[in-house]
């Protein structure tokens, strides 16, 4: 004999209601929160590329200072150096050290050298002033002797030392001599650095 029970509205609602209570607490028992949580400092930084340590100026021939340049506050420039030349070869050179006292590794990404604008004396005549800015140079030499130039790196905490140097040519010949006093002005060197 086979027994058949059988189950009314009730009794499917149960098991119906069984069934999802398992599944729901087999839902439950997978279930999990991560969480992370944490907090942060931002550590302040700085740029600082200066000129510090100006040392006394050293002297070829003839050559004079008339007034000591010096290096302002900032750092950013040197600056009221003023000089008489009187002889071909004649020379002055100011020493210093250009510093990387900041965060970031720095290189020069361009020097200038400006073209020096020279006046005639009123007693002089006219190619005086030519001949003495066409046999002036000024360079901008590490203390090795090495030419600065554009791409050279300054990293953290070093610190490299120049040399600026202004002469007058010694091949300069003696026609091309000024018959005055010639002033020169604009002798002007830029260093632009920027973070590598």
């Amino acid at each position: 004999m086979i027994y058949k029970k059988k189950f009314g509205t009730a009794g499917v609602l149960i098991v119906a209601l069984v069934i999802v209570s398992v599944f729901g607490i087999a839902y439950a028992a997978f279930s999990q929160s991560l969480n992370i949580s944490g907090s942060a400092v931002v550590k302040k930084t700085s740029w600082s590329v200066k000129m510090k340590n100006l040392r006394t100026y050293t002297k070829t021939g003839s050559a004079t200072q008339v007034t000591a340049p010096a290096i302002n506050a900032a750092g950013n420039t040197l600056q009221t150096y003023n000089i008489t030349l009187q002889k071909p070869g004649d020379s002055i050179s100011y020493t210093f050290d250009v510093a990387n006292e900041g965060d970031y590794n720095a290189k020069l990404s361009k020097l200038t050298i400006t073209t020096p604008t020279c006046t005639k004396g009123t007693n002089g005549v006219a190619t005086d002033a030519t001949n003495v800015c066409s046999n002036l140079t000024t360079t901008l030499k590490y203390s090795n002797g090495t030419v600065v130039a554009a791409n050279d790196k300054l990293n953290t905490s070093e610190t490299k030392t120049m040399v600026l140097t202004v002469t007058l040519n010694p091949q300069m010949d003696a026609e091309s001599l000024p018959t005055d006093d010639v002033s020169v002005t604009n002798l002007k060197v830029t260093l632009a650095y920027v973070q590598v």
